[in-house]
């Protein structure tokens, strides 16, 4: 049996503000709302084979989204997949309540600079506001990220990815991938089908077995497969690609 294992916002799901950037003819569906507004969509065709993927186990939400704000995509939820991951994979749903033994597993795994590290990034210039997610940390900032904090952040145990005007600082530990592995194995998966749009997707797209790197995505990446295609065709096109690897055993 095969997966994907997919990124959410701009490679599943996309906000207002994306869509004008790259507009689509395509029939959209509002998966999410925020603050009594429409805030995300899914192209219908995108719902279509992401439902008929939960029917078969064979899709697995992977998002750096808390529970919480995973939670508020209705379109997704409304889905039920068995296995949903969060937080940058800090936690791991089944279906619907947190995984205790995962949530164990990462517990003694905390690393013993994250308080020195979330002092540090609140101090960084340029930082407006900073958020701090228990598992991770992350700031809104005007100015980008320096090598020398990069280089520290390594020295600490920490990942940086800066997407937009958002700095992560996630500890090497936390990957998407490490927790995708844990479900593969509860699932019996003997293939994972990925798709992501960032470097904290990196891990992911690397780990899996198959990939996608989505050509509107935050970074330049050279040795990845990329789609053709950008915003919700990019979408479409990622989730043929799957399908046919999911349902094809000999490819």
């Amino acid at each position: 049996m095969r997966a994907l294992a997919s990124d959410l916002d701009r490679t599943l799901i996309y906000s207002h503000r994306f869509l004008q950037q790259y507009p689509s003819d395509k029939q959209l569906v509002l998966v999410e709302n925020y603050q009594g507004k429409p805030h995300a969509y899914m192209s219908a065709m995108s719902v279509q084979r992401v439902a008929q993927l939960c029917e078969q186990e064979a899709f697995i939400p992977v998002t750096t989204r808390t529970t919480v704000q995973y939670q508020r995509i209705f379109g997704l939820t409304q889905l039920q997949p068995t296995f949903a991951i969060t937080t940058n994979g800090a936690e791991i749903l089944y279906k619907g309540e947190v995984d205790a033994q995962w949530a164990q597993h990462l517990k003694a795994q905390r690393n013993p600079h994250y308080d020195k590290m979330y002092q540090y990034m609140t101090a960084l210039p340029g930082v407006e506001r900073a958020y701090d997610v228990q598992h991770f940390m992350y700031a809104i900032t005007t100015i980008a990220v320096t090598s020398e904090t990069r280089q520290l952040a390594q020295e600490w145990g920490f990942n940086v990815s800066q997407q937009g005007r958002k700095l992560y600082f996630v500890p090497s530990y936390l990957t998407k991938w490490h927790a995708t592995s844990y479900v593969a194995e509860k699932l019996g998966l003997t293939g994972i089908f990925a798709a992501g749009d960032s470097l904290l997707d990196m891990p992911l797209l690397e780990g899996a077995h198959q990939c996608l790197y989505m050509r509107h995505g935050t970074d330049h990446v050279n040795h990845l497969p990329t789609t053709v295609a950008v915003g919700i065709d990019a979408t479409e096109e990622m989730l043929t690609v799957a399908t046919n690897y999911i349902q094809n055993s000999s490819y």
